[in-house]
């Protein structure tokens, strides 16, 4: 990808960030000053501040990071409110939240696909930087469950994503060690098969999330182990 090219992934990440951030702070006005309202309209906030930094920064590595990896977090907690809450709950479709996921949709692919162009990376630093993202992504998911309360399922859950957390932090230092590799398909089976055990006695809506990404991550490991270090 040229380099004009891929600069307009960031400039239009960076609009439809502070785009988003405006609609947030509408929400918290239009919808009411409810707890969750007004921690839509903090996320949305710190949408913006993202979306002018990025419009103000090029090829900067850490602020892309978390500009791939923020908006993930948001739209996966606004797709499971709108599912578990708004739909399931209230029978309606709160058209703010899909606004907002329809954001998150195309920031996230653009913020990639920009961070994998101005650094250069090869197909298999492609794919290892995926996985790194999906550790990061799943693994602060699973620490904000203490947010919904204090008991055991939680707090192992909390655990868990510092786990993730550790993982991904290897992955991304330790590129080359085939030890890592293996601990990077090992814990994510390990937390699939606890969560596949949950499912069955618990409810709760991001149990299915976390699923679907370790079982994406155990796959994308193995293609990345057998493709590039099992000749080595």
């Amino acid at each position: 990808m040229e380099l004009k090219n891929y600069q307009k992934l960031r400039i239009i990440a960076g609009i439809l960030l502070i785009a988003s951030a405006i609609t947030h702070l509408g929400q918290l006005i239009v919808v009411g000053f409810e707890w969750h309202d007004l921690a839509a309209a903090i996320i949305g906030g710190l949408y913006g501040v993202l979306g002018i930094l990025l419009l103000l920064y090029k090829e900067n590595r850490p602020l892309t990071f978390i500009g791939i990896i923020y908006p993930f977090i948001g739209g996966t907690l606004g797709l499971v409110r709108l599912i578990s809450i708004e739909i399931a709950q209230n029978g309606t479709i709160n058209w703010f939240i899909v606004w907002h996921l329809i954001v998150d949709i195309i920031v996230v692919p653009s913020l990639f696909l920009y961070y994998i162009s101005f650094t250069g990376m090869n197909g298999q630093n492609q794919l290892s930087f995926l996985t790194i993202v999906m550790f990061f992504i799943t693994a602060l998911i699973h620490i904000l469950q203490i947010y919904y309360g204090i008991n055991l399922e939680n707090i192992g859950t909390t655990i868990f994503g510092f786990i993730y957390i550790g993982i991904a932090v290897l992955v991304w230092t330790k590129e080359e060690s085939k030890r890592v590799h293996i601990l990077a398909i090992d814990i994510p089976i390990i937390g699939g098969i606890i969560g596949l055990i949950l499912f069955f006695f618990t409810y709760n809506p991001f149990l299915i999330f976390f699923l679907i990404v370790d079982i994406l991550i155990v796959y994308l490991r193995i293609h990345i182990y057998k493709t590039y270090y099992m000749k080595k």
